[in-house]
């Protein structure tokens, strides 16, 4: 195509590079009933979005259809989906989504007359009840009066699934109230292949009076939120899927909500989550694995093939860093950026089973890198964009690093536990009591910009060095390395062969656990 006739003019907020972008055109479909005419013959719908105004249907094959919904009611109106049989049945949110709208519709296209139907579950006319626009939006391809429409922006309790089989003049919703704080559910849902879903929350579909929690009646997992995407297989009635912000989830009997019974929605993305692994650590002894990702936390993975829940107490929305006592590994620290209510900072004793925040934190520390002492007596926290803290009380006290330029990596002696380094700027940094003091040596190579290094210690400790005389490495040392993100370090070679490029680069660092040579 080399014209559209309306791309749109709408963005939502012209102070943020997150929000200034043109939303343009939102959606393209065709009209099955000229789907057998090939895509130049066939005719096609596209919805873009004018600014502060509509968003506009267009038909390809014809003129445009005109002013569409929305302006006439007050709406400024984003299409989110559209489901086209005889009709073309077409969602609308007044905000792009997924995290505003709050006011909607859904609207009815006759393709043929050009003519709209307003066809809402909730209509924007009703002030007292339309609080959220509209999302995702299926027709059933077997049944084209049958609609599932999915309220956009609607995350108390929970969101609304909408349910028509006749064109949209009435419609069932997924959950109804039930005596506080329940809800009456057509659907159950399972969860097990991701317990992580709860995120740290006692579960509970707050169906009973006798099964709640202090969230209900927020149901614990959700049925979803932001749920911009539903689609019924065109081939299968009883066959749904939904993205939401967690997951994908599925029905497989869709049809048993049309009876008055229950539907059952269960994980459809296996193993599969939008996230990103900020740090990982492999204790000597305890689980296999302690992770640090994005949004969901982390994990204690003692079994890699099981699934678990995520870290709590505190619940950080994003680990940013992780370590563990080399001579106490059941001793564990992680910190982050929490969801707020708590410290961004957690302890463990008992190799990452339970957690407990620190009772206090530094003003405004969250983020950034974090290293226990060899023993767990003490732990040193660089937050993002500030210097370095030590606690030797697990966070009921802090003090101030002397000499810790802001937003440095840190690690930890494996061996001696008053000894931590850190790394910014070409500067290695030593400190020998514990924190309280941190010395740099300038370093030529290798070269670093800004703080993108990781640093990581083995088992064991440097060697010490006088008059440039060097020692090989003592008892246990695999490595101490030093190693730019994007530098080749999968094997101890490599590990060993950064280690002696630092110490040709830095004599002072090499160090024993003996004395001076």
């Amino acid at each position: 195509m080399t014209t559209f006739p309306d791309a749109g003019t709408y963005f939502p907020d012209a102070s943020s590079s997150y929000t200034r972008d043109l939303i343009g055109v939102v959606w393209v479909t065709f009209d099955p009933r000229t789907a057998g005419r090939g895509w130049d013959d066939a005719n096609h719908l596209c919805g873009s979005c004018r600014s502060a105004e509509q968003c506009l249907p267009q038909h390809r094959r014809r003129p445009k259809l005109g002013g569409g919904p929305g302006s006439t009611d007050g709406v400024s109106a984003a299409p989110r989906q559209t489901g086209v049989q005889r009709n073309a049945h077409i969602s609308y949110s007044n905000g792009a989504g997924p995290y505003d709208g709050s006011s909607g519709d859904v609207w009815k296209l006759d393709t043929s007359a050009g003519t709209w139907t307003r066809v809402s579950p909730v209509p924007s006319t009703d002030t007292a009840n339309d609080h959220f626009g509209y999302g995702g939006l299926s027709v059933d391809a077997q049944h084209p009066d049958t609609i599932v429409v999915a309220s956009l922006n609607s995350w108390w309790p929970d969101t609304i699934f909408f349910r028509s089989r006749d064109g949209g003049a009435t419609w069932n919703r997924v959950w109804n109230w039930g005596p506080w704080p329940t809800l009456v559910a057509s659907y159950t849902l399972e969860y097990s292949a991701a317990p992580w879903l709860t995120f740290g929350s006692t579960p509970s579909p707050c169906t009973s009076a006798r099964s709640t929690n202090s969230l209900c009646p927020q149901p614990t997992p959700k049925l979803g939120w932001v749920v911009g995407s539903l689609e019924v297989d065109p081939f299968n009635s009883d066959h749904m899927l939904y993205g939401t912000e967690a997951t994908i989830f599925g029905a497989g009997n869709l049809t048993a909500w049309d009876s008055g019974g229950s539907f059952q929605v269960s994980l459809n993305a296996r193993g599969v989550e939008e996230t990103s692994v900020q740090d990982l650590i492999s204790p000597p002894a305890g689980p296999q694995l302690v992770s640090g990702v994005g949004d969901i936390g982390g994990f204690t993975h003692n079994d890699l093939g099981t699934p678990g829940v995520m870290s709590i107490n505190p619940e950080i929305g994003t680990t940013t860093s992780l370590d563990y006592a080399a001579l106490r590994p059941s001793f564990m620290v992680r910190v982050g950026n929490g969801n707020g209510g708590g410290q961004n900072i957690g302890f463990s004793s008992d190799g990452g089973t339970t957690w407990s925040p620190g009772n206090t934190a530094p003003s405004g520390a969250r983020g950034g890198t974090v290293a226990a002492g060899a023993d767990g007596s003490r732990v040193l926290w660089s937050p993002s964009g500030q210097g370095g803290f030590f606690t030797t009380d697990k966070g009921s006290t802090w003090t101030a690093s002397t000499g810790v330029p802001a937003g440095v990596r840190i690690g930890a002696d494996r061996v001696n536990p008053l000894e931590f380094y850190a790394f910014a700027n070409g500067v290695f940094y030593i400190s020998s009591d514990g924190g309280s003091d941190v010395s740099g040596v300038a370093c030529s190579q290798p070269a670093s910009s800004g703080h993108g290094g990781l640093l990581q210690s083995g088992a064991g400790t440097w060697g010490r060095s006088v008059a440039g005389r060097r020692q090989h490495r003592q008892r246990g040392l695999r490595s101490v390395a030093l190693h730019r993100q994007r530098a080749k370090v999968s094997t101890s070679c490599h590990r060993w062969m950064w280690l002696t490029t630092w110490a040709s680069a830095c004599p002072r660092l090499i160090r024993s656990s003996g004395a001076l040579h």
